[in-house]
Formats: structure tokens, sequence, C-alpha cells
């Protein structure tokens, strides 16, 4: 029988088995193959998270288009507007010009308050159709008064209001100035207050709800 070389034997005791080597191989792979897979789905889900963070941005950039009103609704018209007529306000805070009856004139604090009774002048073709409209006569001079509305109403009357009242007739006519206290006396029954003055009459011109005007009418009987 032929005897070992003991070298070889040695070698061949310190070898490490051929399955061992496989099994290490293959577990390697797998680490390998599973860190591939753990970074390939993180940079996935890093590029989803930036699109959908893009979609957001560009989501509130866009401004939605404003509402249109549906066919069956009607649309305001500026110039289908109601107009408002002409004529005294039903209220004290508005603009107008009318002719009116000062019944009294109130001070208080230093500020002065008037009562009017509004009334309208009429006179020529306007006093002929608002007599025939209304079952009256023209008077002779062909000027119609018109009093529909006998209520009072307070206006106030302002600091700087200028105020005249006519003297001298219709021939010989003059319109002299007049403060807030005379106006007042000559409402309370004073008629010296105003001296000369032709008539009861006045056209006063209110501004926003402030009486800025008031000047007596001349008009002969």
């Amino acid at each position: 029988m032929t005897e070992q070389d003991p070298a070889i034997a040695a070698t061949r005791k310190r070898s490490v088995p051929i399955p061992a080597i496989v099994a290490a191989v293959l577990a390697v792979a797998l680490i390998g193959m599973g860190a591939a897979w753990y970074f390939s789905a993180r940079a996935a889900a890093d590029r989803l998270a930036e699109t959908e963070n893009r979609l957001d941005a560009l989501e509130a950039s866009i401004t939605p288009p404003a509402e249109e009103p549906a066919l069956n609704e009607p649309t305001e018209d500026v110039e289908d507007a109601p107009v408002v007529p002409a004529g005294p306000p039903e209220t004290t805070a508005s603009s107008y010009v009318s002719y009116a009856y000062v019944t009294s004139v109130s001070a208080s604090a230093g500020t002065y308050n008037l009562a009017l009774d509004l009334f309208q002048i009429y006179s020529g073709t306007e006093a002929t159709k608002y007599a025939n409209d209304h079952g009256l006569a023209v008077p002779s001079n062909g000027i119609l008064y018109v009093n529909e509305d006998p209520g009072v109403i307070g206006v106030p009357l302002a600091n700087t209001a200028v105020i005249r009242y006519a003297t001298g007739g219709v021939e010989a006519l003059s319109m002299v100035a007049a403060n807030a206290e005379q106006l007042r006396e000559w409402a309370d029954g004073d008629w010296d207050a105003l001296p000369g003055a032709m008539t009861d009459m006045w056209k006063v011109t209110v501004e926003n709800g402030v009486a800025t005007r008031v000047e007596m009418v001349a008009i002969a009987d």
C-alpha cells in the first residue's frame, strides 16, 4: 500500500466544503438584491412624492373661472334700472328743489330746523294739463298752486344757508338778504322781522338733506 504525502493529506483536511461556499455566495447575492430593491423602492417613493408636490402647486396656482349666471336667471341691466320720478322727496335725506310754506323755525344749540309744507306751482300748458287731469280750474293769472300732501316735513338749515325775501312788488322787485333768526321770528308771526315781505311762499333748495337756500317766491296775484 502506497503511503500518502502528509502535506496533501493536511491540505485536504483544511479545505472548505463546496456546499458552504455555494450558500455563502447565495447569501451575498440575496443581500445585494435586497439592498438594490430597497434603494430602488426608496427612489420611486421620492419621485412619487415630488410629483404629488408639483401637482399640488400647479392646482393651487390655477384660478377657477368666474361663475356664469344660469340661463334662466335674469341679470341686472343698468339701462333698465327704474327711474326715480321728479318731485318732492318722501324723506329729508335727499337733494331737491321745491316750493314750500315755512310753517315754523326751531332753534336748538345754535342749529335751526325748518318745518316745511311742500307744494308745486304750474303755469302755462303744465297748469292746463294738471287742471284737466284733476278736475281743477286754472286761475285767471294762469298759475296753479298744488299742495297734494299738506303734511309737514322737518329739514335742518345749513349754517351758511342763503336766505332772501322779496319786497317792492313785481314791478319794483327787490330781494333782500335775511338770517335764520329773522326767518324764525317771521314764521312765528312777527311780520316786521322781514319788512315788506311780499308773500308766504318760498323756494327751498335741499342738498343731502340740508336746506342751503330759502328764497321767497315773487308771484303776482
